[in-house]
């Protein structure tokens, strides 16, 4: 599990380098440490990580789990929480773990993450509500949209989505034609109206 590129994401002030120094206890690298705001996603997009562990704190009830990792959802995301908020979490289609797991569920836990596909938990996520335009989308497509949409450089979105810049590149033009936008200004103004990312 050395090669498991590991960014560790948390609200200000919680321990986020104890919790980096616990995921490299169990064999990963941590390539980034990051506060839970839209520059810290950034970060962790361009760093490159396959996987983001989120130590979620005390939650933010007035803010949806899903809103809270933005772009990062495209990303393989393991949530460490308390036990009363895994149901929550899972509900949005990522892996989760208690506060109280032992060091050997963490790895286990990261070995599984890994080599899942994205969105690894036990349900996919929910559907966001779809336009005919968006429903004629595939996957990479439906799956890039968003990362463009928030003004992530297509490189670092290719690169969190594990695809060629080449293959981000096609799939822009053909979600720029499908969708009849000119430019990521457009596709911006599409996708929040579309409710595929906060405003």
């Amino acid at each position: 599990m050395d090669q498991v590129r590991v960014a560790v994401m948390a609200r200000a002030g919680l321990p986020q380098a104890a919790v980096a120094e616990l995921v490299q206890s169990v064999g990963a690298a941590v390539v980034v440490l990051a506060e839970a705001s839209e520059e810290g996603r950034r970060a962790i997009l361009r760093a490159g990580a396959r996987v983001v562990v989120f130590c979620e704190g005390i939650p933010d009830v007035t803010v949806e789990p899903g809103d809270q990792l933005g772009a990062l959802r495209a990303l393989r995301v393991l949530v460490l929480c308390d036990e009363s908020r895994r149901s929550v979490w899972e509900g949005t289609g990522v892996m989760t773990l208690g506060y109280s797991a032992s060091v050997d569920e963490l790895r286990a836990a990261l070995r599984a993450i890994d080599v899942s596909p994205v969105h690894s938990g036990s349900r996919p996520p929910p559907a966001a509500p779809q336009s005919a335009a968006v429903a004629g989308l595939s996957q990479v497509e439906l799956d890039l949209l968003p990362l463009i949409a928030s003004g992530l450089p297509l490189r670092d979105a290719a690169r969190a989505l594990a695809i060629s810049y080449k293959t981000a590149d096609n799939s822009r033009t053909r979600i720029f034609r499908k969708l009849g936008v000119r430019d990521r200004m457009q596709l911006a103004r599409f996708a929040i109206r579309e409710g595929i990312i906060p405003p």
